[in-house]
């Protein structure tokens, strides 16, 4: 199944860089991959890009810190081939100029950079039913041309990157019974309750929308696999009493397949709810609250298949964290000061290899109990994170034992906006004989003063000012 998984990429403009969970879900919504017994269909999708990029038919643009693919694209010459293949197979179809009946004939998927002459074309053709995937990168009503989408009867993946007469496009939307993969874009969506009849829809992303108003049945879709919203959202109101808030009628939660919820909209998803989300792997909290982070630090903790959390918060909060129950949780990223005890190594997960802090205002010197975490792979000191002035990593023999990277912001908040060069808050580094003995990759954006290190630590220093 590797040849329409690289047969794909012709859909996107040339040159277009390739967010990697966007591309293996648009897979799974296609058919083109499934998930293989005990394994999800994401990670099996993971084995296919990597197979893509290991027969150099794809290029890795960006790569995690843990060396995932991040984003990729395709070489042009290998995007002409791609297109070129695709089109002799009938396998997609791009409307980028007029489109007539030569070159485009029964079309399976189609994508476009908006063109008026194309796009009449598609409207009127009759053998629109066979569409299965339908991506705009334009604004479709900018020209007032129409273009209905209830007649894409069998269409599966649709992303429309700017929505325009949203409230009249979704009314036709929620008609496409096999819809997979739905993405919006652009301004403000209200989601009608008959999304609920998009019984087959597995990844509903609106995270470039300006905001969202969430009716409550969303959160009974059991289909759903991936939810990713903007950071504004908003519960349904009528004369301005919103529903969810006011209880009008009993409700439950039930997104047993749900993996992936980004910017959880606290205002309008009970914390409580958290319990019945079994499957999630990857949760991203925007203004955290206590009531939430209660729930994430119960004895009945969140899904124990989660795999990696973002908090989110500007503002200081004062209240006990604990993750020490997370038994799958390797990536943690925290930019909230006040809700974890970094001088205890306990309340974090064992099995974390990744921690990424930033605005933690952290007043002891965290490596004290960070190097306890025995399977730390990445750690990343953002702006903000530390106030102490002195950092020291001790060379005992449990002191990080797998740490590869460390990354240190050395400059203080505002100092882009300063005119003079900022104090260092951090003056002083050290690093004992036997300290970190795997790191690989020691950063630093801007040097400091005095730095004590072995000579293997100071050979790979990095300052990225």
């Amino acid at each position: 199944m590797l040849k329409p998984c690289f047969l794909y990429f012709g859909l996107y403009p040339e040159d277009h860089e390739i967010f990697t969970f966007r591309l293996i879900n648009l897979w799974a919504a296609e058919g083109f991959i499934h998930g293989s017994g005990v394994r999800a269909v994401e990670d099996v999708g993971q084995d296919y890009l990597n197979q893509l990029i290991g027969r150099n038919l794809i290029q890795v643009v960006k790569r995690r810190f843990d060396g995932t693919v991040r984003c990729c694209r395709i070489h042009d010459i290998l995007h002409d081939l791609s297109i070129s293949k695709a089109r002799e197979m009938n396998f997609l179809t791009t409307l980028n100029n007029v489109a007539t009946s030569a070159d485009c004939i029964a079309p399976r998927r189609v994508t476009t950079s908006f063109h008026s002459d194309a796009i009449n074309y598609l409207s009127s053709n009759y053998q629109i039913p066979k569409l299965r995937s339908f991506l705009c990168f334009d604004d479709l009503d900018s020209s007032g041309v129409k273009l209905p989408l209830r007649n894409f009867k069998s269409l599966r993946v649709l992303i429309l990157c700017y929505m325009g007469k949203q409230r009249a496009r979704m009314n036709e939307i929620v008609k496409l019974k096999h819809l997979n993969h739905l993405e919006l874009g652009g301004r403000t969506v209200v989601l009608p309750y008959a999304i609920s009849n998009l019984e087959n829809l597995l990844t509903l992303d609106l995270h470039q929308c300006n905001g969202v108003i969430l009716p409550e049945v969303i959160w009974k879709m059991e289909q759903l696999r991936h939810i990713r919203l903007p950071l504004l959202c908003w519960a349904p109101s009528v004369r301005g009493f919103h529903l969810v808030r006011h209880g009008f009628h009993p409700f439950e939660v039930s997104l047993p397949n749900l993996q992936t919820l980004h910017n959880l909209p606290v205002k309008v998803f009970e914390a409580n709810w958290l319990h019945r989300l079994d499957s999630l792997r990857r949760l991203r909290v925007r203004l955290i609250t206590k009531h939430i982070i209660e729930v994430l630090s119960s004895a009945n903790s969140l899904s124990q298949k989660l795999e990696e959390l973002r908090i989110i918060r500007p503002a200081y909060m004062k209240s006990a964290l604990d993750l020490s129950r997370y038994v799958s949780l390797r990536k943690l990223y925290m930019n909230v000061s006040g809700i974890v005890d970094f001088a205890r190594h306990d309340k974090l997960p064992t099995c974390l290899t990744e921690l990424v802090l930033e605005h933690t205002r952290l007043e002891m010197d965290p490596m004290v109990t960070l190097k306890k975490l025995p399977r730390l792979k990445i750690l990343i000191f953002g702006r903000d994170s530390y106030l102490g002035e002195k950092m020291v990593c001790s060379g005992e023999a449990d002191s990080f034992p797998q740490l590869e990277v460390l990354k240190i912001e050395a400059r203080i908040p505002g100092w882009m906006y300063s005119a003079q060069k900022p104090e260092l808050r951090l003056k002083e580094f050290v690093a004992e004989e036997g300290a970190m003995p795997k790191l690989k990759d020691l950063t630093l954006t801007q040097s400091i003063p005095r730095m004590r290190v072995p000579v293997r630590i100071k050979n790979i220093i990095t300052v990225a000012i």
